[in-house]
């Protein structure tokens, strides 16, 4: 998968090769791995966990307040 972080004033993060994603939806943590439906949901102040293919170290985030879509594979946070 493909995960693009960003915020108004720059790319936080352009990473592919994504295995899971971790994201504190406003209805609780969600999780987004390979082939997940389509989504657009709103971000709460919480941390972004994200795994790359073939690692088992888990890499954080914490953000504010955002907005995400999950689209064919590609997850996009944009951020406040």
């Amino acid at each position: 998968m493909h995960l693009l972080i960003i915020s108004s004033s720059n790319t936080i993060l352009d990473e592919n090769n994504i295995e899971s994603v971790s994201l504190p939806g406003s209805q609780g943590n969600f999780q987004v791995l390979k082939n997940h439906f389509n989504i657009v949901s709103q971000l709460v102040p919480g941390t972004i966990t994200y795994v790359c293919e073939g690692q088992s170290e888990k890499k954080q985030l914490k953000i504010e307040n955002g907005i995400v879509t999950v689209h064919n594979n590609t997850i996009v946070v944009v951020l406040d």
